[in-house]
């Protein structure tokens, strides 16, 4: 049995597995290297009250990402086919071009230090 409660916790332990699946939390990011390596990350915001597919204030089980495995039992996490925008042919030459008014590109520079 699967007891749901807020942000995840209070799931029962085969859920909670299947919550924990894909890269550890510490590689999800590169490491980078002494001098920085340079990124450019890309971000997307989406309108929860319309791309929940539970619709509004649907819950899930997995407080964690589910962008690896997908929704256990449950519909993907938004109405977007997963790996949206990416999933499909970018006719867009520049990313000016590309980007809609709830996107962003930014630089990063990450740097190890250990």
């Amino acid at each position: 049995e699967i007891i749901l409660k807020e942000q995840g916790k209070g799931v029962s332990e085969n859920a909670s597995e299947y919550c924990s699946c894909g890269w550890p939390e510490h590689m999800l990011v590169p490491r980078g290297h002494h001098k920085g390596m340079e990124f450019e990350l890309f971000v997307m915001l989406t309108d929860n009250t319309v791309d929940n597919p539970e619709g509004p204030g649907g819950k899930t089980v997995c407080a964690d990402a589910v962008s690896y495995c997908g929704a256990q039992n449950q519909k993907y996490p938004d109405t977007k086919p997963m790996g949206f925008p990416f999933d499909r042919p970018i006719a867009a030459r520049t990313a000016a071009e590309f980007l809609t008014p709830n996107m962003t590109l930014t630089d990063v520079k990450i740097k190890f230090l250990g």
